[in-house]
């Protein structure tokens, strides 16, 4: 083990002694730290006293069985890898073992290769939680008002997390597809709160709430007189948001005329309010939402493929959690 890359503190509990000294030479010459126990009560009080990374827990030993003890680590909030040792590759043994929360199980006889390959898968996962861990606190540093955070801890997720820290520091427009529920809006105040944009305007504009007649002014602003109704000028959200980020929510809701207004601001970084004249440069960064397939609307003509070609600098794609069930 390097130092960039150290060896683990390791439980064996195992009421045969032959398994106990096999299973120790094996990971100590890995450069694994290892404590041995002969039954399942010593293995529950050591799990619970001291800080062990990985367990290897005999499914039947005096005392609690290894099932036990995982299902009373796991109820006490202990988050150690288990590996349940059986003397039988029955369906049932497995099935109980991965419900109970185990890493893996290891069938008697064993060779020494699965240990040192359980060893290994045992580190990575470790690994993995830890950047989760990282990442996670990073992304949702300051995210929301109101205690709202991203949460999971799936492989789908844990790569959200890395673009996000990969595309927070660069002033480029983000696209964010996924159904209704998966957290769009929480991902682009993540990038916006890990962006050097943080200490400006978050301002979130919903294409599908606001009527047509009414977004272009929501967007650009207006002048007063501009329409009937207007008695005075109107700074738009563009103008609010200088500075910082403009989240477009739902998207694929904005008419195909409007469309081509917002891709001129896009184009040339100057807003023209309704009734106005002359241009104005604003300085925002663009973050865009739709659960909708916007390649679809390319087709048929409802969208426009220059506008998603400038939205799409950087797209993510959020996935259900259906398709992450591990989150639950």
């Amino acid at each position: 083990m390097t130092d960039a890359n150290p060896g683990m503190q390791i439980l064996i509990a195992d009421d045969e002694p032959s398994i106990r000294f096999v299973l120790t030479e094996v990971l100590e010459a890995l450069g694994h730290r290892v404590v041995a126990v002969e039954d399942g009560d010593t293995a529950l009080g050591e799990l619970t006293a001291g800080r062990f990374d990985l367990a290897f827990l005999d499914i039947r030993m005096p005392g609690r069985t290894g099932i036990e003890v995982l299902q009373q680590c796991r109820a006490s909030g202990c988050d150690v890898a288990v590996v349940i040792i059986t003397a039988q590759n029955l369906l049932e043994n497995a099935v109980e073992s991965m419900k109970a929360g185990a890493l893996d199980y290891l069938v008697k006889p064993f060779a020494l290769a699965e240990v040192e390959a359980l060893a290994t898968k045992a580190l990575s996962t470790r690994a993995l939680q830890k950047e989760v861990r990282t990442l996670r606190r990073a992304v949702n540093r300051s995210v929301t008002p109101g205690g709202d955070r991203l949460v999971g801890s799936s492989s789908a997720m844990l790569e959200i997390y890395k673009t996000v820290g990969k595309v927070a520091p660069r002033n480029v427009a983000v696209l964010l597809t996924g159904e209704s529920g998966t957290g769009k809006e929480l991902v682009a105040h993540a990038i916006h709160a890990a962006s050097q944009r943080a200490e400006r305007p978050f301002v979130v504009v919903n294409a599908a709430a606001i009527p047509r007649e009414l977004l272009e002014s929501e967007l650009f602003g207006h002048e007063r007189g501009a329409f009937t109704g207007a008695t005075s000028s109107r700074a738009g959200r563009f103008r609010e948001a200088s500075g910082g980020t403009l989240f477009l929510d739902e998207i694929g809701d904005m008419a195909v005329d409007l469309q081509a207004k917002l891709l001129r601001v896009l184009q040339s970084g100057e807003i023209t309010t309704v009734g106005g004249r002359g241009g104005e440069t604003v300085d925002v960064r663009i973050i865009a939402a739709t659960h909708r397939d916007l390649d679809a609307g390319v087709r048929d003509g409802s969208f426009r493929e220059d506008l998603l070609y400038r939205l799409r600098v950087v797209p993510i794609a959020l996935p259900a959690l259906r398709d992450r069930i591990e989150d639950v």
